[in-house]
């Protein structure tokens, strides 16, 4: 804030009127003189402070500013300017303090309530900013602060209140984008897709829209299996994404939803560059130091951390390998930073690990110093940049070494994390110049599965009761709804047509996303009812229900994963296309890994030609299919997919290469697991 004074020859009040009119340098020099005259006048101290802080000089102006407290504790807008010179220094929980300094003085100003807030939202305190924010609006309601409570709501998960915060700020200002999007978030969370979709029928007609906006867009038609008349929107997008020059800084995406786009592996590695340093950048103030103890302990300390640990497609594949760590070797933590649903899911992790630390109420820098103080030697990040995730965790480095593990399959770009835990098919080496981390290879594939997981098949019921005829041959994907694409929907459409009395069994949240696949279905000539959609069910029913199917048909541009283990491990063959990326090839991954290199390679199609082919003649050749399906199934269990014991061991000693390099002072690099043994 400003204190205003009429201008006039007196140097003060001149540096008053180039300050009111933003002219920064001359009020800057001004000030610095009236000040060589009165050096007692705390109000001069406040203002330089103030211009100090508009032209980016934020340790100037927080020792000018502190100047001026010392002069007089009570001068005005003093704790107000130091604490938010504090909040662009990224001091949140010291701008904090000053601002509840302020506030004790001036209890009704809108601007410290907002601007605590931010801090707080900073911090991860969304309860508390939420707060702050509250009560900024109950001063004085602005667009501003009625967002900010929305986005406090929306990353409390009390998605219905963040709706009815966007809807106002929609109310206010019509082309309020920000709050049109994170309205769109909200609906897809809830599962509200007759409003998304009115809302995404809206925003189509908006012709300036950013890059980002119509990539968000695009998800969300995506999510609605609503494609435009056509158009390949993906490819348009990537090519008017390539056309504003990737090497302009403003150009961003957010990589997780990119997941759909066929960009480049370069592209995608530059957006998660700049998505993690802008985390880094908010961070870097925040100073952590590993304390090496006099005595090291005898076992590694790994941590995992992740906020799916609870009835997630996360923790049913990771679930093992907290189970069969070699406790002589490693000390395992779990941190949890998402919600606790109570479940066996969670519970069972809980008694699986040595230490299960809760995390979700604790704001990031919090969360970070536990790990620290848990003396931590290797963190195992599972979310990426998953929806929800706490990246600034991994961008405050409270473990020495960091590894990108599962949750999210590509570099996150980041100088946070060394190692990425991958396998010698989702990653090629030539493809190692587009990740910042360097790759530990396991052998066979990345990948964990539960490999005690029952299998009630009287939960299954009969064909009848999922809407399948008796002697229909039922291909099925129970992918993400968003990871079906026009091209693969066009091919699973031109094998029904092909093979007589087939189905495709699918699994939808909404009948109105029923009827949009069905419509493009007819679109192709196929039969609305040859489309069989099931609702989702709790995991044992989901597991049993495959029984009923004949044949997994996998997505391309992002492959199933936890989706795929599931039909496998229900004896179900996943037919999969191997592409040019890292989530495009995870099914071949896990196929290559689930039998016999001559049998799993039938289930590999060399590219779309050969995947409709080998899914067509599967579905005429009906005995030939059940015999390769029988074999299938008799060696699933003997293969490198289910030994998770083996795989275990593969990883801790994957861990162990990377501490031995760490403590002989060596930089991270890559090395394959198979070189060890």
């Amino acid at each position: 804030m400003l204190i205003s004074y009429q201008p006039s020859h007196d140097p003060y009040k001149t540096a008053l009127a180039h300050h009111q009119k933003k002219e920064y340098t001359e009020a800057k020099s001004l000030y610095l003189k009236a000040i060589e005259r009165q050096p007692q006048k705390a109000e001069a101290w406040v203002n330089l402070a103030s211009v100090c802080d508009a032209l980016g000089e934020g340790e100037d102006a927080l020792t000018y500013v502190e100047k001026a407290l010392k002069l007089n504790p009570r001068v005005r807008d003093g704790y107000f300017n130091k604490g938010a010179i504090l909040r662009r220094l990224q001091r949140w929980e010291e701008a904090i303090k000053a601002f509840q300094i302020s506030l004790a003085h001036s209890p009704q100003d809108h601007d410290a309530y907002y601007y605590m807030g931010q801090c707080y939202f900073s911090l991860s305190r969304f309860d508390l900013a939420l707060e702050a924010y509250k009560k900024a609006s109950n001063i004085r309601p602005t667009l501003a602060s009625i967002y900010a409570a929305g986005k406090c709501y929306q990353h409390l998960s009390l998605l219905e209140a963040a709706i009815l915060c966007f809807k106002e700020c929609v109310k206010i200002k019509s082309d309020d984008r920000a709050a049109q999007f994170d309205l769109a978030f909200c609906y897809t969370k809830i599962e509200n897709y007759p409003e998304l979709q009115t809302l995404v029928s809206e925003l189509q007609s908006v012709n300036n829209l950013t890059l980002d906006q119509q990539h968000t867009l695009f998800f969300a038609k995506q999510e609605l299996s609503w494609w435009s008349e056509g158009a390949d929107e993906a490819l348009n997008l990537v090519l008017a994404i390539e056309r504003q020059r990737l090497d302009n800084p403003q150009l961003s995406l957010n990589p997780w939803t990119a997941i759909t786009l066929p960009l480049s592996l370069r592209s995608r590695y530059i957006f998660s560059q700049r998505f993690s340093a802008s985390t880094e950048k908010k961070y870097c103030n925040w100073k952590n130091s590993h304390v090496v103890p006099l005595i090291r302990p005898k076992r590694l300390r790994i941590g995992y951390l992740s906020m799916d640990f609870r009835v997630h497609p996360m923790a049913f594949l990771i679930q093992s390998v907290f189970k069969l760590h070699d406790r002589a070797r490693v000390e395992l933590f779990a941190y949890s930073y998402g919600r606790n649903d109570n479940s066996e899911a969670r519970r069972v992790i809980e008694q699986s690990v040595d230490h299960f630390v809760d995390i979700e109420k604790d704001d990031v820098i919090t969360a970070a110093k536990k790990i620290t103080a848990d003396g931590i030697d290797i963190l195992i990040d599972l979310a990426g940049f998953t929806t929800g995730s706490r990246f600034a965790i991994l961008a405050l480095r409270p473990a020495p070494l960091q590894v990108n593990y599962l949750g999210y399959c590509l570099s996150t770009g980041s100088q946070s994390i060394d190692y990425f835990l991958g396998d010698k098919t989702i990653i090629q080496e030539e493809e190692e110049i587009h990740y910042s981390e360097k790759i530990a290879y396991l052998p066979h594939t990345f990948i964990t599965i539960n490999h005690e997981e029952k299998i009630c098949s009287q939960l299954a019921g009969t064909r009848a009761d999922w809407g399948l005829a008796h002697g229909a041959f039922v291909y099925g994907c129970f992918n993400a709804i968003y990871k079906i694409e026009p091209a693969v929907f066009t091919a699973w459409m031109e094998i029904l047509k092909a093979v007589p009395n087939s189905v495709l069994w699918l699994l939808s949240k909404h009948d109105i996303i029923a009827a949009n696949l069905r419509q493009e279905a007819v679109k192709r000539g196929v039969e609305p009812n040859r489309l069989i959609f099931s609702a989702y069910k709790p995991r044992e029913e989901h597991l049993a229900r495959h029984q009923h199917m004949d044949l997994f048909l996998d997505t391309w541009q992002v492959n199933a994963v936890t989706t795929t283990c599931d039909a496998v491990y229900a004896g179900v063959p996943v037919l999969t296309l191997a592409g040019d990326y890292p989530l495009s090839r995870a099914g071949k991954s896990i196929m290559q890994a689930a039998g016999s290199p001559i049998l799993t390679q039938q289930f590999i199609a060399k590219d779309r030609e050969d995947y409709r082919q080998k899914a067509i003649h599967f579905g005429l050749h009906r005995q030939e299919f059940a015999l390769l399906k029988k074999e299938f199934q008799e060696k699933l269990p003997q293969s490198p997919l289910l030994d998770m014991p083996a795989k275990v061991k593969a990883m801790e000693a994957a861990y162990e290469k990377m501490w031995a390099l760490h403590q002989q002072g060596l930089p991270p690099q890559s090395f394959s697991v198979e070189d060890i043994y």
